[in-house]
């Protein structure tokens, strides 16, 4: 588990790639269905006016357009033999970023609402460079490259998403 840890920990810090991350069939689901689970509590959570559907939509799509577009951009370059690590590597780092996100909100004070808004940015920033470095590790590109795909990647996930609930992007 520590070794784990370790292997997220430090892709997070963009020390190593996804290619240390364990690529089995049933944990590579686990962290996917983990990110799911946990993306979907804490989106409740921050909105608790919206419908547990929309919001588990909202989610899946999400999710689910990260893992297609990350499929085609390996495909597109030859190396989908490297989809089960990348996946691995892109929603475990999620999780951790997601787990942050919620410690931050869930801890601070309606005083320190500012502070806590650009805490978020800053975590939100610092998970689309993380991918970024994930893609360009997995993709054999440039790190701007892997940025701007992660980037790229994120708002079309995020408009997707908006558009599956019915909300005006």
């Amino acid at each position: 588990m520590r070794s784990l840890l370790l292997v997220y920990a430090n892709l997070c810090l963009l020390r190593r790639g996804p290619e240390r991350v364990p690529t089995h069939a049933w944990f590579v689901i686990g962290i996917v269905l983990a990110d799911i689970a946990l993306s979907f509590a804490i989106s409740m959570r921050l909105s608790s006016a919206t419908p547990a559907l929309l919001v588990a939509t909202s989610v899946t799509v999400s999710i689910a357009t990260t893992a297609l577009i990350t499929w085609l951009l390996l495909q597109w370059r030859g190396f989908a033999g490297r989809y089960p690590a990348t996946i691995a590597a892109i929603f475990g780092c999620d999780l951790i970023f997601t787990a942050l996100l919620a410690s931050v909100v869930l801890a601070i004070s309606e005083e320190f609402t500012i502070a806590a808004k650009g805490l978020m940015t800053v975590l939100t920033l610092w998970a689309i460079v993380v991918n970024g470095f994930i893609l360009h590790r997995a993709m054999q590109i440039r790190f701007i490259f892997g940025f701007l795909c992660a980037l790229l990647m994120a708002a079309f996930a995020g408009t997707i998403s908006a558009l599956a609930i019915g909300a005006r992007s």
